[in-house]
C-alpha cells in the first residue's frame, strides 16, 4: 500500500504542468466584443447628447418666444386709434411696424413719464456682417410735452407731443412712418455691446439671433374658411377708425446660438412661431 501511495505521489509530481491563460484567437476575439460594446455606448450616449441639446434648445427658444410674444400682445393692445398704425418695409426690404401707444410710458432710460409712445417693431441688421441672423428690434419713444431724454419721439429736431399727433394731417403722419423706416432709424446695432454707447442701444433688441420676420394684417375678410392676411405697406390713421385692421400677425424664426457646431445649419436650430395680436384688444 506504501509503494501505490509513492507510486501515484511520484506521477503528480512528474506530470507537466499547464499554465492557466488565453490564446492569441482568444485574445482577439475578446477585444473585438469589447470594441463592439464600447461602439454601441459611444452611439447611444451620442444620441442622447443630441436629444437632450435639443430639447434644452427648444426650451430657451420657447422661452425667448414668449418674451418676445408678450411684449407683442402688450404693444399691439395699446395701439390708439386716436394716433397712426403704420405697416412699412425699410431698406433693407424687411416689414416694420409702426403704432401709437396710449396709456401712461416711463422712459426706459430716464425719469420723464409720458401720456403716450409712438412703438417701432420690425428687424435691424447686426454690426456683425458675418452673421446672416438680424435683430429683432422694438424702440419705444415716449410722448411728452417737455423734457430732453432720449426716449422722447422727435423729428427734425422737435418734440411731438400727443397732441400735436392728434392734431396732424394724414400726410404728415405718412412724412413720419417713412422716416422711422430709414435713415438713423435703421442704423446696425452690435450684440453684445463693446462700449457704453452700444449698451444704451441694448435695451431696444427683443432678440439677437432671428432670420425671419413676416408681419401681416387682416380687415377680417375671409377666403373660403380662412382668414384673409396681407402683407402689403399701409397707414391707418384717427380720421377713420373704422377702416383699421381687426388683427396684426407676427411670424419669426428664432436660432440658438449655443447649440453644438455639428448640429448648427441642420435645421435643429431653428424654431419657426406665429403670434396674432387682436389692435386695441
Amino acid at each position: 500500500m506504501n509503494r501505490i501511495r509513492k507510486q501515484n505521489a511520484y506521477r503528480r509530481l512528474a506530470a507537466p504542468r499547464w499554465r492557466s491563460g488565453m490564446t492569441l484567437m482568444e485574445l482577439i476575439v475578446a477585444v473585438a466584443v469589447l470594441a463592439i460594446l464600447l461602439l454601441g455606448f459611444s452611439v447611444v450616449f451620442s444620441q442622447s447628447h443630441r436629444v437632450v441639446s435639443t430639447a434644452q434648445s427648444a426650451m430657451r427658444a420657447n422661452a425667448k418666444a414668449a418674451a418676445i410674444t408678450s411684449v407683442l400682445r402688450r404693444d399691439i393692445k395699446r395701439a390708439s386709434q386716436q394716433g397712426f398704425l403704420y405697416l412699412g418695409y425699410d431698406d433693407d426690404g424687411r416689414p416694420r411696424l409702426i403704432i401709437t401707444a396710449a396709456g401712461p410710458t416711463p422712459s426706459v432710460t430716464g425719469p420723464v413719464r409720458g401720456n403716450g409712445a409712438v412703438v417701432c417693431l420690425g428687424a435691424r441688421p447686426k454690426a456683425d456682417a458675418a452673421d446672416e441672423e438680424f435683430i429683432l428690434w422694438r424702440a419705444g419713444y415716449v410722448l411728452s410735452p417737455s423734457g430732453d431724454d432720449p426716449d422722447i419721439f422727435r423729428l427734425g429736431g422737435n418734440n411731438v407731443t400727443q397732441g400735436d399727433i392728434q392734431a396732424a394731417a394724414r400726410p404728415q403722419m405718412q412724412a413720419w412712418c417713412t422716416s422711422l423706416c430709414s435713415g438713423s432709424y435703421n442704423d446696425q446695432l452690435t450684440v453684445p455691446p463693446t462700449n457704453l454707447s452700444q449698451l444704451g442701444e441694448v435695451w431696444q433688441v427683443l432678440s439677437a439671433w432671428c432670420t425671419e420676420l413676416e408681419i401681416a394684417w387682416t380687415d377680417g375678410s375671409v377666403v373660403g374658411t380662412a382668414l384673409q392676411w396681407q402683407t402689403t405697406s399701409e397707414l391707418w390713421t384717427h380720421h377713420d377708425q373704422n377702416d383699421w385692421p381687426m388683427a396684426i400677425r407676427f411670424r419669426f424664426r428664432l436660432v440658438d446660438p449655443t447649440l453644438p457646431e455639428e448640429m448648427r445649419g441642420a435645421g435643429e436650430d431653428e424654431y419657426r412661431y406665429e403670434v396674432i395680436c387682436p389692435v386695441g384688444r
